[in-house]
């Protein structure tokens, strides 16, 4: 391969670094991620199914498909829990099946639409419990080397009231993330 500093790849640097001479190798393409010994071999997508996800979905595919690697399609969902005061009111079991039907039939959906779009190898899994946690048990237990999820870009108030999953799946995570913000 051809070693070279991370700066040297932007064309201004590359001319200052090698004193204006042609590398050897032809130009650096758009997605090389081998040349500085990362190797991208599986790729998982974290879903919502909001607008921010499916973009998530385009950089998905187009990684996928451009280097080979399957991807996998996660959905997390938690189950609605309503606190009262004198405890918990949980969601009962028809409440339980049809989110899980409606999550399920949404995935399955979006694995369609990957597929036409191109990816390599799509698998899809829906899990339940708290969505930040579930993704990166998820990305670990299946040796994913690249997480991408939307981002919805609150901030301020809302942001610290609500959270962001992105941020925690970004924090806690054992790879790289990518986070798509539209």
């Amino acid at each position: 391969t051809w070693d070279v500093p991370r700066y040297a790849t932007r064309p201004w640097h590359r001319r200052r670094s090698t004193g204006g001479a042609a590398p050897e190798r032809a130009a650096i393409g758009p997605i090389d991620a081998t040349m500085w010994g990362m190797r991208i071999k599986r790729i998982m997508l974290a879903t919502d199914f909001s607008t921010q996800a499916r973009h998530a979905l385009d950089y998905a595919v187009e990684l996928s498909a451009r280097l080979q690697a399957p991807l996998l399609m996660v959905s997390a969902f938690q189950i609605p829990m309503y606190p009262l005061p004198e405890g918990a009111f949980v969601a009962g079991g028809p409440a339980i099946a049809e989110i899980l039907d409606r999550v399920s039939s949404d995935l399955a959906a979006e694995k369609k639409l990957a597929i036409e779009k191109g990816a390599h190898e799509v698998d899809s899994l829906v899990v339940e419990g708290a969505p930040a946690n579930e993704l990166v048990r998820v990305a670990k237990e299946h040796q994913v080397d690249l997480i991408i999820i939307g981002s919805h870009g609150r901030g301020g108030l809302s942001r610290a009231i609500l959270g962001s999953v992105a941020d925690r799946v970004m924090r806690t995570a054992h790879c790289p993330v990518m986070v798509v913000a539209h």
